[in-house]
């Protein structure tokens, strides 16, 4: 199925195929597709394209979404995931969202969105928004598996919102004059947390300030990475995964998860010092 989105009606039989469906396009609420009886009982997204002005649906059906091939291409669409989808992708398959590409991921506590590997260990690209003027918004989300899950690439705001970002190798990075701004989020057992690159390479940057809606950062090697920073980034009334708050030379007695800044500034006082009731 190419180009548009399509619904498919409960009398169909679709069976003893490689894929009950192969899709460049969206597949609507109301879709019956067989759980069983195909070599690979998931839907196929592979190269996928977003025309002008197009909005591509992706319901919540009893299959994954499987993406392989290239990232999503075109000049400016959208595509909407519903709550409860799952979508899996192949080694190094991911998305990357251009100019005024949007992509709505917002889903429910009780059917969250999850974006994950397709093979457990062999990880896949990751979600990054270049140069993208849409303001992308996260919530409700799963990220797990990846390289580099959500990237903020000169893009000025990328807001992840009651998410769980784990087993990533980098979990969100703000990169090249991207901002990501985090809010009542967790970070469990990632290489990296959250990554910034600033002056004079990159002039990234992250606001982590967790006043009303406090981040959890647990397990991972480094909660925060910072390089070459010029500014300051804001980081108080977070949990570091130790009522003694996070190791950092800014407090030589915490033995939650290590932060890295490089001599950068990062406000991490004061933290919390037990974990928020998410």
């Amino acid at each position: 199925l190419d180009g548009g989105n399509y619904l498919l009606g409960p009398g169909n039989v679709i069976e003893g195929n490689f894929y009950p469906v192969e899709i460049k396009a969206g597949l609507l609420p109301g879709t019956v597709l067989p759980t069983s009886g195909n070599v690979n009982d998931y839907v196929l997204s592979i190269n996928e394209t977003l025309t002008p002005r197009g909005k591509l649906v992706w319901a919540d059906l009893a299959l994954p979404y499987v993406v392989d091939g290239n990232p999503l291409n075109g000049t400016a669409a959208q595509l909407s995931i519903a709550p409860g989808t799952v979508v899996r992708f192949k080694p190094d398959a991911g998305w990357s969202f251009l100019g005024g590409q949007r992509l709505v991921a917002e889903g429910l506590p009780a059917a969250p969105i999850t974006f994950e590997a397709f093979a457990p260990g062999q990880p896949w690209r990751g979600i990054s928004f270049n140069s993208n003027r849409n303001m992308p918004r996260l919530e409700q989300c799963v990220v797990r598996g990846s390289r580099a899950g959500i990237v903020a690439s000169d893009t000025p705001n990328v807001f992840l919102q009651d998410s769980l970002l784990e087993d990533n190798v980098t979990a969100a990075e703000g990169v090249v004059f991207g901002w990501l701004r985090v809010r009542k989020t967790r970070f469990f057992n990632n290489g990296v947390g959250v990554f910034t690159d600033h002056y004079p390479v990159s002039h990234g940057t992250a606001d982590l300030f967790g006043r009303t809606n406090p981040n959890w950062f647990q397990g991972n090697d480094l909660a925060v990475q910072i390089t070459n920073s010029s500014s300051t980034i804001p980081a108080q009334l977070n949990y570091w995964g130790s009522p003694t708050g996070p190791r950092h030379p800014q407090n030589p007695t915490g033995l939650g998860d290590p932060i890295e800044t490089g001599g950068s500034a990062l406000q991490i006082f004061p933290f919390r010092t037990t974990p928020p009731n998410f």
